[in-house]
């Protein structure tokens, strides 16, 4: 199943998008930039938990949301606190706080939105390496499906380790294998484990079943909507 994003406006800032160097930037702009104007109510890219509801000197009031694929929407520079409380489930469309100009990377109104691999939800300590550009990566997925209703915590990922190193993170209809906890993959796996705990002492065979179980759910899932179209 891969899991339904929208563009939360149409402003996009394009000329200033993701990797940019403009405005005199000591490092690449890793969010996208959207400007419908001061106090414009923000809808939820796809559907979630919120994971973080937090203030960063640099980037404001920032929500995060973490999604059922792995990944994570954070929506920086709100006018104030989201009131969305940590946990809390989240649709596509829903409203999760409105543009605003707070923190000290911002010049005006508009919302900073990024997509990571990691928990952090926005560039996890100057690691940019852990974004990724919204604007492909929402296209790649306008004609996703959103999950069933009311969203279920047994969805959001779960982390399950080997004794002897390997590691997958796996959702009820979604597993990905990892054969080694380095590198950047492995770095999105030890982030989720913070957030939403971890799974020990199981075999290499019990880890591919549970994968294989996952993926196998997914496929019917996806059969059974577009079998409703």
């Amino acid at each position: 199943m891969v899991l339904r994003y929208q563009h939360p406006f149409p402003q996009m800032d394009l000329a200033d998008g993701w990797g940019s160097m403009a405005g005199g930037r000591s490092q690449p702009h890793r969010g996208l930039d959207y400007q419908p104007g001061a106090d414009a109510a923000i809808p939820a890219v796809a559907a979630g938990v919120v994971s973080a509801n937090r203030w960063s000197d640099a980037l404001g009031n920032v929500l995060v949301i973490a999604h059922p694929d792995g990944m994570y929407s954070g929506y920086c520079h709100l006018a104030a606190a989201s009131p969305h409380q940590v946990g809390a489930a989240i649709v596509r469309g829903e409203p999760v706080g409105v543009v605003g100009n707070t923190g000290s990377a911002s010049s005006g109104a508009h919302l900073h939105l990024t997509i990571t691999f990691t928990a952090d939800g926005t560039w996890n300590n100057a690691d940019i390496g852990v974004t990724t550009d919204p604007y492909p990566f929402i296209n790649a997925r306008l004609n996703g499906d959103d999950p069933g209703h009311p969203f279920k915590e047994s969805d959001m990922p779960k982390i399950i380790s080997v004794p002897a190193g390997t590691i997958a993170l796996v959702t009820e209809t979604f597993g990905t294998k990892y054969t080694s906890p380095d590198g950047g993959q492995g770095f999105s796996i030890a982030a989720n484990t913070q957030a939403y705990g971890q799974v020990s002492g199981l075999t290499e065979d019990q880890v591919t079943t549970l994968v294989a179980e996952a993926n196998a759910r997914g496929q019917h899932f996806a059969e059974l909507v577009a079998g409703l179209r």
